[in-house]
C-alpha cells in the first residue's frame, strides 16, 4: 500500500520538474494507493492558482482538472475521522509541520492498525518538511524531495 500526499499527485497532471517523472514512475508499479480526503481540494486550488498566475492556459488547466478527477479515481480516499485528527494533533506536537501536511500523514498513519508500524504503508511525497517527518515516524519513502 502508498500514501500519496497532494505534492507528488500534482505533478502527475501538471509537468514539475524534477518531480513528474519520478512520480510517474512510481504510479506505474502495481500496488494499492490512498489519499487524504483533501488531496483533490489541494489538487484543483494549486491548478487554479496557477491558471490565474498565467503558468497553464486555458485549455492545459482544462486537461489538468480533467486529470485530477481521473487520478484521483484511481486511489482509495483515507476520510476525516476522530482518529486521524488525533493523530495530526500528535504530529504538530513532534515535528514543524503546516496543518493540511500533519493531516495527510494523520490519514496515512490511519491506514496502519494502531501502534503497528511494521504495516504503515509506503509514503509518496515530494515536499522535504513532510517527507522528513513520515521518516521519522517510520514510513519509508517511495519517492522524496
Amino acid at each position: 500500500m502508498q500514501f500519496w500526499d497532494t505534492s507528488a499527485l500534482l505533478p502527475l497532471v501538471v509537468r514539475q520538474p524534477p518531480f513528474s517523472d519520478s512520480c510517474r514512475g512510481a504510479f506505474r508499479q502495481d500496488v494499492s494507493r490512498a489519499i487524504a480526503f483533501l488531496a483533490r481540494i489541494e489538487c484543483r486550488s494549486a491548478i487554479e492558482r496557477l491558471a490565474r498566475q498565467g503558468t497553464l492556459n486555458a485549455s492545459a488547466r482544462r486537461r489538468s482538472l480533467t486529470k485530477i478527477d481521473k487520478l484521483v479515481a484511481a486511489f482509495d480516499i483515507v476520510a476525516f475521522s476522530p482518529e486521524v485528527e488525533a493523530h495530526a494533533l500528535a504530529l504538530l506536537g513532534r515535528h514543524s509541520l503546516r496543518s493540511l501536511d500533519a493531516l495527510h500523514l494523520g490519514c496515512a498513519r490511519r491506514l496502519a492498525p494502531q501502534g503497528d508500524t511494521d504495516a504503515l504503508p509506503e509514503f509518496v511525497c515530494c515536499d522535504r518538511r513532510l517527507a522528513e517527518a513520515a521518516v521519522a515516524e517510520g514510513f519509508a519513502l517511495v519517492i522524496g524531495p
